[in-house]
């Protein structure tokens, strides 16, 4: 057996340790802190870009109707139906809460706006509502956005507006 002096073996102390571990947990904490401020804002952007994205889709597919439409009518105080030569869209303002369109048989669009109608401008004819104009707003988060859509009709649907 060897006998002498025990050689010191070099290590870090206790003490060093612990700061080591310290400094460790406060930048895993920051990192944490950090990350969930981003999350949160990212979740945040996420749901405007989808409320937004549901606006202006909604607009889109209710001006081309407007449009394309050979006569609007208004069906109870929360329908609007677009009677087109191929087939009809309606829309239902369903509660303040959404706005559900379908066209046809196979098509159901469900936006998630929140809204109020404000106006319905009618030509009554008939048995027939006619919708000359119809004002909604739209209300996104604490905005609110107004939508105005206008139909102007020919003579000859003025004169014979019965649905084909």
């Amino acid at each position: 057996m060897r006998k002498g002096p025990i050689p010191s073996l070099r290590a870090f102390t206790v003490l060093e340790l612990i700061v080591v571990m310290m400094l460790t947990g406060i930048l895993v904490s920051m990192g944490y802190t950090i990350l969930r401020i981003f999350s949160f804002q990212q979740q945040r952007y996420n749901s405007n870009i989808t409320l937004l994205q549901d606006y202006f889709l909604l607009k889109k597919r209710m001006d081309r109707d407007f449009f394309k439409a050979r006569i609007l009518e208004q069906q109870g105080q929360h329908a609007l139906i677009c009677r087109m030569e191929q087939e009809d869209v309606k829309y239902d303002f369903i509660a303040n809460e959404r706005i559900i369109r379908v066209a046809g048989l196979d098509t159901t669009d469900v936006f998630q706006v929140r809204h109020q109608i404000t106006d319905w401008d009618i030509l009554e004819d008939r048995n027939l509502l006619l919708v000359e104009g119809l004002e909604v707003e739209l209300l996104i988060k604490d905005n609110r956005f107004p939508l105005v859509l206008t139909k102007q009709y020919d003579a000859t649907t003025l004169l014979n507006p019965q649905v084909p």
